[in-house]
This record gives C-alpha cells, sequence and structure tokens, in this order.
C-alpha cells in the first residue's frame, strides 16, 4: 500500500478521493475508469456499469406494453 501512495505522488495527481464504502480519503483511480480504495479494498468499474441502463430502456417499454394488454 506504501509503495502505491508514493507511486501515486510522484505522478503529480491529487490521489485520495473519499470511499463510498468505508468514507476514508483513499479512494485511487487506476485509470479513467477505474477506482480502488487502499484502505479496504473497495473496487469501481465505471465501463462496467452502462450495459445495465441499456438493459432497463429494453425493457421498460415492453412491461408497459404487457400491463397495457392485461
Amino acid at each position: 500500500m506504501r509503495s502505491e501512495i508514493i507511486e501515486f505522488r510522484e505522478r503529480g495527481k491529487e490521489p485520495f478521493h473519499q470511499c463510498p464504502k468505508c468514507s476514508k480519503q483513499s479512494l485511487v483511480q487506476r485509470d479513467n475508469d477505474r477506482f480502488d480504495c487502499l484502505w479496504c479494498g473497495f473496487r469501481r468499474d465505471l465501463s462496467e456499469t452502462g450495459n445495465s441502463s441499456i438493459l432497463g430502456w429494453i425493457t421498460l417499454p415492453i412491461g408497459l406494453l404487457l400491463l397495457l394488454l392485461l
């Protein structure tokens, strides 16, 4: 963990954000869409969340249509 902190500081970025799980200032951005907490191990990949919203938009009209047919 210590070497990761040093690596981020050497890059010149502000490395820490507040973690949504443990509320510590230990959330680091690994890539454009990947965040990891150095304290509790929380991980979030924002590139994986885009597909679920598309599925919701497809099933919503189908559900409404079925409701109207009943």
